[in-house]
């Protein structure tokens, strides 16, 4: 996960707000320990931005924060856009990474915010700033993959950051209106940049809308199966050697392990509790998949802790147990063996909506501290829509949905 923060304040603000940016910028390194950068764009403003690399060869052109040639646009973004070779404004002479589709994309739909972003296909957090409107927007995808917050205080003052905890350096217990929240999902939101540099709240845009349902699709599990086999598709990573899967006891992570499968028939990693294998009833899909990938358990017995030199050992032999006193650790021991033992870049998980934020808030600040990213294809807002729609007009349940995926994945 990358990390970005931003700061607008009027210029008579108390100085040492300006100066603790520098500890709220320095609390997200975790985030992004391949680069760095901030800038202050003259009086309207500090942004700053941590990089993640994932393998791909670094490109300073592509180094944020961003700027559009064309217009006085700068750009701080933690996100994925899938579709931005796909679009209209899409011009390979300017737009060199997804992100980058932003600035033309904006710029087109500078008037229609809601259309702007709804164009998105994809995870992403942003704050976009238009000094030519003297413009600030902040916006975050549908459901809320990627992570952001806002500190609002004093007249004028606006701070926005990948991590709450970062932005608490920003507080001057001085002042009593300071509000810390969310930037809530699926909203764009626009601040007026003022000529002393600060920012003053407009309105909030709900983009998102409902998906026109195919009747073909909603009675035909094997087409609902294909939207997410094209789903993952499009959030996996090319080198497969980096992708890596997490299993538990539930329907919806074999299905997620079995599409994987299809999707990188050389194989992944997979990360698996070992008692859940017990209780899972799909022991054709262990079986095919245990053939043909590299598994990695993370036992949840409280077992002794192993020396590095242990666990490095037995992880070469496939195997590495490691102990938590909750199963709900599950995940955070993976995030931490991938990044220490493995060469694992990107693990996807089964997270979804009926989980709630709170542990989709855990998986990101988890994943985090080791520098990966995850992967959620079952909170793709059109698969969500498609399988809720099949869900209300068969009458089963998603447990009995992905149960029935899953099955024809395996014939």
């Amino acid at each position: 996960m990358c990390a970005i923060c931003a700061l607008f304040a009027e210029k008579n603000v108390d100085l040492r707000l300006m100066e603790n940016f520098t500890d709220c910028f320095w609390k997200l390194k975790h985030r992004g320990p391949h680069g760095f950068r901030f800038e202050k764009l003259g009086q309207s403003g500090i942004l700053g931005y941590h990089r993640l690399e994932l393998g791909a060869s670094f490109n300073s052109s592509i180094m944020q924060p961003l700027h559009y040639d064309r217009r006085q646009y700068h750009l701080i973004c933690n996100g994925d856009i899938y579709n931005w070779k796909d679009l209209d404004v899409y011009n390979p002479k300017s737009v060199h990474c997804d992100v980058q589709i932003i600035f033309p994309l904006y710029e087109t739909h500078s008037n229609d915010l809601g259309k702007f972003a709804s164009a998105l296909d994809g995870v992403f957090a942003f704050c976009l700033v238009d000094l030519e409107l003297r413009r600030i927007l902040l916006g975050r995808d549908v459901y809320g993959v990627r992570p952001l917050y806002r500190l609002t205080g004093p007249p004028g003052f606006l701070a926005v950051a990948s991590e709450e905890q970062a932005l608490l350096p920003l507080i001057d217990k001085n002042h009593l209106e300071w509000t810390l929240e969310v930037v809530p999902p699926g909203q764009i939101q626009e601040y007026a940049l003022t000529d002393q540099g600060g920012a003053v709240f407009q309105e909030s845009v709900d983009y998102h809308g409902a998906i026109k349902m195919s009747p073909e699709i909603i009675g035909d599990p094997s087409k609902l199966l294909k939207i997410l086999k094209s789903t993952v598709s499009k959030m996996a990573r090319p080198d497969s050697k980096r992708v890596a899967c997490i299993v538990d006891a539930t329907v919806s992570s074999w299905l997620l392990a079995a599409v994987l499968n299809g999707t990188f028939p050389s194989g992944i990693k997979i990360f698996y509790d070992f008692e859940s294998i017990g209780m899972c009833k799909n022991l054709r899909v262990y079986s095919k998949l245990l053939r043909t990938h590299s598994w990695i358990s993370v036992h949840t017995q409280p077992l002794r802790e192993p020396s590095d030199e242990a666990c490095a050992a037995r992880l070469r032999g496939i195997t590495y147990d490691c102990h938590s006193d909750e199963s709900k650790n599950l995940c955070r021991l993976a995030y931490f063996i991938a990044q220490k033992y493995t060469d694992v870049a990107v693990l996807f998980t089964n997270c979804s909506l009926a989980k709630g934020s709170k542990v989709l808030q855990a998986h990101d600040l988890a994943t985090s501290m080791h520098g990966l990213e995850i992967r959620v294809p079952l909170m793709d807002f059109r698969f969500e829509q498609l399988i809720s729609a099949y869900e209300s007009n068969s009458k089963m349940s998603k447990c009995e949905i992905f149960q029935e995926l899953l099955d024809i994945s395996n014939t």
